[in-house]
């Protein structure tokens, strides 16, 4: 490691980060003027240069390996019971950590092999002395051929040295990189000093070598201090006391766990005065620094651990920094002050901002969730364990006849078979084996799972009336303002009249925004088009074109807050569809304090009200200074406005029923009561359940944005999937589109209605990759029967849409790709046909579902037409990754690499 890792070596790979730092400067360059996500950039920037680093310049595996690693590190850093109870080892068996943790490793392993094997052969076919780059690899296979060391060097150590380089190498430079600039943000006198000294320094100097920053001494004191105040690694990695001692005259046993708090000792009022203030000034003078001699300051740790990667990742930071500080100015978006500028933090491998940095959603039944949760759950079982002895047990006459299911453990019930999984696909092997009608406990809670659709007719249309509730669940408790509103509603005939009028005006909205879809998608392939020849991420530009889409319709094409709203949407989606231990204990009321879920949830909330209101202002302001006749594009809020102003209306609209018909318009989620319910915002009648108004109209706001947006996106995202990996479907629908759209430039939505096999292949997505796997649960009002057995009252139910679309009780090979299974099939998705319920049905069904599908296929169409793809690194169709990842929608785990080649329309 120290030959790896020495100054010499760390000098020698100089040109590596001279060139991928030119080329990060650039990327920000082409997006002058326009917010750019620096968190990301800097990730990729890191990636880049470990990989070349390890790997050379051409390294077709890369992208594999920084994919798997990711994930290892992922499953890795995070907290498992098996570790604290080290004598109880069949909770790691059960947990299924260890088996995620040796599958990854094999793939990793595999990879690696590949890397070694390639190497290898390039070194038997020419000299290193003439090669311009030599790289990890060559480095340790010459280390290993020569046999000079005492110690061999084995095929194992190679790949262990080639893993821990980017576990370690990547993400805790970026997070200093990130963090500094956070600070140079947030302390403008800062910045100014920061960049008056670079740009003294480095005049008339291009392009900017590292020789060049030697002398950028403040720079260095700028890094000195955010490594003090944002340890990438705040908690050391642990030791381990190998025999008892005495320190300080207390005792530390042997085999004892030894953390060492760097973030706390960095800031710690005893060594450091005005401890939790940026203060580079503070170094100018003193002797300090974070090389391992001065506890005080101890990022990298010291002694014989401390961290040999110091220098490699340093020289990165400063090299990246200056730049940035050379040729850019910087503010902030949205006319964010940059004393409010969020430094909330993330644990992770390394900590870094919560905010601009993207995470994975806390897994709905995931059994690696964070560290307090899982402790507390421990507790929680012991606890109603010892409440449980007290209870005497049921009579056999008063057992109820309930659903067939698996066994349950006393008091997690059936908790433990959906944990560290996709709840979706072993709730279906679950039903395999003990039926379509199943019953599970989860906790204290009674839940039916259905998993075919007849039985899925008698929930949602039979008996449809009983089942129309929501159970209540913390999030939605505050996302609802604590009210019952949105979980349990009165039918009458009055609301299916106002529910056919709003649905109708729905449909002609939707035609409304069609210019707005057609200028986002446009601009959506002018960007595949400006990549063409290169792999592009088309998961994160299918969410960006969503997002833009809704966002238009709703905002207008120019609204400053919309990222700041979407931010904190996303955050408050994370949240809330996460795993809390106190929705299945709904009888421990003090686990859902204590869990510090409901003041998150709490604080994101009253932070996305404050923009709701900020836009209407906005809005407001200018209708008063322009009449909106003349206006190109009029969105839901000036829509809303201009009636409330006109004032034509029988019943004034206020504006809190705005907010309400903003959401309502276009929700993908929102249920039939929203829709009949918004007849009585409009009427402005009194709300028996306790509500404002303004409460009522956000709650149905947020829904539009958290649902409409990821869950058409994962459409688009698998459907490209799907199509790559069955090159014969991908020929007929791009020979359809071309025929068909011959000639027609600009496309427009009129001019795609007979694209039939395309529908096909949409409907055929929609089956196979249920954005919505699991329906959101109903709860049953009163006891009922279905098929002989009883349904309690209260009772959670869970339809398993994902599983009915795979039935192979209705679906020939069903676990193919076959788009012409439609073919002469009257079967839809409409809601009537329920062995294919991606949007619901019933009362519960999705009214969003004409807005969501009209970009889909807007988007896809033009794919087609325009481009010709294929997969990057010479991926084999069959060979591609489609593995799931569970979150507010069922995506793909990995991102959808692609290569777009023109195709010029004939």
């Amino acid at each position: 490691m120290l030959e790896l890792l020495s100054a010499k070596r760390v000098e020698s790979f100089k040109r590596i980060r001279e060139e991928e730092v030119f080329n990060f400067v650039k990327s920000v360059s082409a997006a002058a003027g326009s917010p750019i996500n620096l968190s990301e950039k800097f990730l990729s920037l890191t990636n880049k240069v470990v990989t070349r680093a390890c790997f050379g310049k051409e390294c077709k595996h890369q992208e594999v390996f920084i994919e798997a690693l990711n994930e290892l590190v992922t499953l890795a850093s995070g907290f498992d019971v098996g570790d604290v109870f080290p004598s109880l080892e069949f909770v790691q068996v059960i947990s299924g950590l260890k088996f995620r943790l040796e599958r990854v490793h094999r793939k990793m392993d595999r990879v690696l092999d590949d890397i070694l094997q390639e190497h290898a052969k390039s070194m038997t076919k020419e000299n290193n002395e003439g090669r311009l780059e030599e790289d990890l690899v060559d480095v340790l296979l010459r280390l290993q051929h020569d046999g000079d060391l005492e110690i061999p060097i084995t095929k194992r150590s190679i790949k262990a040295v080639l893993a821990e380089m980017f576990a370690a190498g990547t993400e805790t430079s970026s997070t200093v990189m990130e963090w500094a600039m956070s600070e140079l943000m947030r302390n403008p006198n800062v910045m100014e000093k920061a960049q008056a000294e670079v740009r003294e320094v480095l005049r008339g100097k291009a392009p900017i070598e590292e020789k060049d920053i030697h002398e950028l001494n403040y720079l260095k004191l700028v890094i000195k201090e955010t490594l003090r105040l944002h340890t990438p690694l705040p908690l050391l990695l642990p030791r381990e006391c190998r025999e008892r001692c005495e320190i300080d005259g207390y005792e530390i046993p042997a085999k004892t766990r030894v953390i060492i708090n760097a973030w706390a000792i960095g800031r710690d009022p005893q060594h450091w005065d005005d401890a939790e203030s940026f203060r580079p000034e503070r170094f100018i003078g003193s002797s300090i620094d974070f090389k391992g001699t001065n506890f005080e300051l101890i990022p990298f740790g010291a002694g014989r651990r401390m961290c040999p990667g110091m220098l490699f990742g340093l020289a990165s930071v400063e090299l990246a920094l200056a730049q940035l500080l050379y040729y850019f100015e910087w503010k902030l978006p949205n006319a964010i002050e940059p004393e409010d500028l969020d430094m909330t933090e993330a644990f992770g491998i390394a900590v870094g901002r919560k905010s601009n940095l993207k995470k994975s959603l806390i897994l709905l039944m995931e059994f690696r969730t964070p560290l307090f949760t899982l402790i507390f759950t421990f507790f929680v079982f012991i606890f109603m364990l010892l409440k449980k002895k007290g209870k005497r047990p049921q009579t056999q006459n008063s057992v109820p006849k309930l659903p067939p299911g698996p066994r349950t453990l006393p008091v997690l019930g059936n908790l433990h078979q959906l944990f560290g999984s996709l709840p979706h696909r072993s709730l279906r092997d679950l039903a395999n084996e003990h039926g379509a009608l199943m019953h599970l406990r989860l906790g204290q809670l009674s839940t039916i799972v259905v998993s075919s659709a007849g039985f899925a007719k008698e929930f949602m249309k039979t008996q449809d009336l009983n089942f129309v509730d929501r159970p209540q669940i913390l999030a939605a408790r505050i996302v609802g303002y604590g009210s019952t509103l949105f979980l349990h509603m009165e039918i009458t005939g009055d609301n299916c009249v106002r529910f056919t009028c709003l649905s109708s005006l729905s449909a002609k909205r939707v035609e409304s925004f069609k210019r707005i879809r057609e200028e986002e998608v446009f601009n959506f392939v002018k960007s595949v088009s400006a990549a063409a020849g290169s792999p592009i991420n088309l998961s994160e530009k299918f969410l960006s074109l969503t997002n833009k889409v809704v966002t238009r319709a709703c905002f207008g094409k120019e609204c400053k807050h919309q990222e700041v709203f979407i931010e904190a949407l996303n955050e408050l989606v994370t949240l809330a569809s996460g795993f809390d231990v106190g929705d299945v204990f709904p009888s421990l009321e003090f686990v859902q304090v204590i869990s510090g879920l409901k003041f998150r949830l709490e604080r994101v909330h009253r932070k996305m009200d404050r923009v709701l209101d900020d836009i209407l202002q906005e809005h407001e302001k200018s209708m008063t200074k322009e009449s909106s006749e003349g206006r190109l594009e009029e969105d839901l809020v000036d829509v809303l406005l201009r009636l409330q102003h006109d004032g034509d209306l029988e019943i004034p609209i206020t504006k809190r029923s705005i907010k309400a018909v903003l959401a309502v318009s276009f929700s993908a989620e929102t249920d039939f009561y929203l829709w009949s319910w918004v007849d009585d915002l409009l009427q402005d009648k009194p709300c028996k359940h306790g509500l404002s108004f303004k409460q009522r109209v956000l709650f149905l706001f947020q829904e539009m944005f958290a649902a409409g947006t990821e869950t058409s996106s994962t459409v688009m995202e698998w459907a490209m999937s799907e199509l790559m990996r069955n090159p014969n479907v991908m020929e007929k629908a791009q020979a359809e589109v071309r025929e068909v759209l011959r000639g027609k430039a600009p496309i427009e939505e009129k001019d795609i209605h007979e694209l039939n096999y395309l529908k096909l292949v949409i409907k055929e997505t929609l089956r196979l990759h249920t954005p919505l796997p699991l329906l959101l649960p109903r709860e049953c009002r009163e006891r009922c029967e279905i098929d002989g057995y009883e349904i309690p009252a209260k009772a959670r139910v869970i339809i398993n849409a994902w599983a009915i679309g795979r039935d192979p009780q209705h679906w020939d090979d069903a676990e193919s790709f076959r788009p012409e299974r439609f073919i002469g099939s009257s079967i839809n998705f409409k809601g009537t046909n329920f062995e294919l319920i991606p949007f619901g049905a019933g009362r519960r069904m999705c009214p969003g579902m004409l807005f969501g599908l009209a970009s889909v296929e807007l988007a896809l169409a033009q794919l087609l037409y325009y481009f010709e793809w294929k997969l990057p690194n010479a991926i084999e169709p069959e060979d591609l990754d489609m593995t799931e990842a569970f979150g507010i929608a069922v995506g793909r785990k990995s991102n959808l690499y692609l290569i777009p080649f023109s195709h010029l329309p004939y």
